[in-house]
């Protein structure tokens, strides 16, 4: 099927430029074709390597195809032939009168390879116990692993200007494994391949206007999704529960919008964005265990959108420019088996004043508000949202601009009448918790030399939520605070035409803090959250026989440092669990790269290639299979780090 697929894309484009070198009197027909071949070894876990690519001991190549005329013009591109990263496009059309484009392309995703499960039919939506699950050795290996590929084509018609019209259609197909888990009420947890066979066919129309001073479009969009699995069956090791999982139902989506835009006077601009949508799915079984809790046994979900845009942009004297906008959004839930409907209503307006100042000075005054009203949500009825911002810059050097900003959020939230009567319902979640926030951010752009360029910059962010106390406990419940702290840096240089040298640092900080409350113990915790990213790099561009001989030279590091620190509180004798390895990991990698241009048609490319990964969490640290007598693993996300070695050569043919 693929090879049919790609010939078809191949002969397609030989069969268009032929035919259109038929009809024109001019014509440039140019194009690059390449081939790599690379021998690649990883010591460690390859799917974490190759998690989206396909990084192998083989030999691939590419096409690029370019044929330009006086009427017609094409362009046809295929990438990594083959391979489980392949992507063909197809572009061409008439200048000024139609234009259309086909495209192929896969995306894989690699979990975990050599995972394990004691169930036979992995893959499918029915699972049979086959090994002992007390006995690993007895279990089978797997992969986790899925693949998504996609194709669609689009056409345009600009034939009857000022009036437009646009088609395009997708589809999208995914197949493969990923893990999910199943827990009884017995205490018993399973983690289960998880088939993944989906279909989405997509379809948009537009038509319209589009002539100064005015623009105007018309455009519906549907989108339907199929998972050939509705359900996970497996074979339960208790009989607490019904040995089944509820998998994506079947859903389907559709969007009608209106855009407009309209020059006026004073430089000034109207533009409008309005559409309405609904989004429904099937009906799903919710399984007995739940049943057994009071809930319904069946749900469908329907939610249905509405919004309107409107901006209106003027810049009427030299020195001042403008902006003024109003949002308004609508979430209407009405799906059915559920006994919270979530929906709610938005709307924001505002607007921006932008100054030229003397002094080579620039300043931009803004200021939003952002009202949402909510339905069915037990912690808050309405949220209000003011922010005000400010930002200046300077540019009285020729050489250098300095800028700096401020922002700053207030938000008010109320609940439905007077305060809940119960622990739970007392909780502030974060995002419509009261909080002030404050936003510094600062930069300066040097290019003291036509050859040197450097940017600095600083960015803090504190947000503080507020203290809600409960009957039972002194201290309020959820995210209490937060704070960022961000440096960055880029620079580069050149040695007329010898050299040129680059690298980038970045530096972030965040902390949190949070409070807890367990109900079914007289305890309530609180959890101080650290965590550092470093992430800088450095690399030179050697032109050792300039415009023939090209040496490439780069280093990356990426780390990330967390740490965590729980304390329990009301208790006799209060504890603390420290865990230094939050989630740390490192990644280095490193490349040089020989670039050899024989002609101008002749391109010869030799290098090497280095990387490094490593995952140091106490989630997954002394990893097993059976952690606990009632819990069974499969290995997914299991043993992350590796260290891959690559070399790679690679000629380039330009025609």
């Amino acid at each position: 099927m693929k090879l049919k697929i790609y010939s078809t894309l191949f002969l397609l484009a030989i069969m268009l430029i032929a035919s259109y070198s038929a009809f024109a009197e001019e014509s440039a027909f140019e194009g690059e074709v390449t081939a790599q071949g690379q021998l690649v070894h990883v010591n460690g876990n390859e799917a974490k390597f190759n998690e989206y690519s396909d990084k192998q001991d083989s030999v691939y190549g590419s096409l690029g195809l370019r044929y330009d005329s006086e009427n017609y013009f094409l362009r046809f591109k295929a990438d990594d032939i083959g391979y489980d990263t392949q992507k063909y496009t197809l572009d061409g059309g008439m200048w000024g009168k139609f234009k259309y484009n086909l495209y192929y392309n896969e995306i894989p995703h690699n979990i975990t390879f050599g995972a394990k499960t004691f169930y036979s039919g992995i893959g499918s939506s029915s699972l049979k116990l086959k090994g002992d699950p007390n006995n690993v050795s007895t279990w089978s290996s797997f992969e986790y692993k899925t693949l998504r590929e996609s194709h669609g084509a689009g056409f345009s018609l600009d034939l009857l200007k000022p009036f437009f019209l646009n088609i395009s259609a997708q589809t999208e197909k995914k197949e493969g494994i990923r893990p999910t888990s199943n827990g009884d009420l017995a205490g018993v947890v399973i983690e289960l391949p998880e088939p993944i066979d989906y279909r989405t066919n997509s379809f948009r129309v537009e038509g319209g206007y589009s002539k100064k001073p005015l623009f105007v479009s018309l455009s519906y969009d549907y989108s339907k999704f199929e998972n050939h699995n509705d359900l996970l069956n497996f074979d339960d090791l208790t009989i607490a529960s019904p040995p089944q999982v509820s998998l994506p139902p079947d859903n389907n989506y559709y969007k009608l919008a209106l855009k407009g835009a309209v020059s006026l006077p004073y430089k000034t601009k109207f533009s409008l964005n309005a559409g309405t949508a609904r989004a429904k799915s099937n009906a799903v079984s919710i399984l007995d265990n739940y049943a057994l809790l009071g809930w319904q046994d069946a749900f469908t979900g329907r939610v249905d959108t509405k919004n309107l845009d409107l901006v209106l942009t003027s810049n009427p004297v030299s020195f001042m420019e403008g902006k003024i906008f109003y949002k308004y959004y609508d979430r209407d839930n009405k799906s059915e088996g559920d006994e919270y409907h979530l929906g709610y209503i938005n709307n924001s307006f505002g607007g921006q004043l932008g100054f030229k100042l003397p002094a080579h000075l620039r300043l931009a005054l803004g200021y939003r508000n952002n009202q949402t009203k909510y339905t069915d949500r037990y912690d808050a009825a309405r949220r209000n949202d003011d922010v005000y911002s400010a930002d200046l810059a300077w540019s009285g050097l020729d050489f250098a601009t300095f800028k700096i900003g401020y922002e700053y959020l207030d938000r008010t939230s109320d609940r439905h009448g007077t305060d809940a009567v119960d622990d739970f319902d007392t909780l502030w979640r974060f995002d419509v918790a009261p909080a002030k926030r404050h936003t510094f951010k600062a930069s300066v752009d040097l290019s003291p030399v036509d050859n040197l360029s450097v940017t600095v910059g600083y960015k803090y962010r504190k947000t503080e939520y507020e203290d809600r106390s409960l009957s039972t406990a002194t201290r309020g419940l959820g995210l209490r605070e937060s704070r960022t702290d961000e440096v960055f840096v880029d620079a580069s240089y050149s040695f007329a035409k010898h050299a040129k040298l680059y690298g980038y640092f970045d530096y972030e900080k965040m902390r949190s803090l949070q409070y807890g409350y367990s109900s079914t113990e007289p305890t309530d915790w609180s959890l101080k959250q650290n965590e550092k990213n470093f992430d800088y790099g450095i690399g030179a561009d050697f032109f050792i026989i300039p415009k023939k001989l090209t040496v490439k030279v780069k280093y990356d590091y990426v780390r990330s440092d967390g740490s965590a620190d729980f304390s329990y509180l009301d208790i006799p004798t209060p504890s603390d669990v420290d865990i230094s390895s939050w989630d740390d990991y490192r990644k280095k990698s490193f490349s040089v790269k020989t670039i050899y241009d024989v002609n101008k048609s002749i391109s010869l490319i030799a290098g090497y290639a280095y990387e490094q990964f490593k995952l140091d969490d106490r989630q997954l640290e002394g990893y097993q299979y059976r952690p606990d007598t009632n819990v069974y693993l499969t290995g997914a996300y299991k043993d992350q780090a590796y260290s891959a070695n690559a070399l790679f050569m690679k000629i380039a043919y330009k025609f």
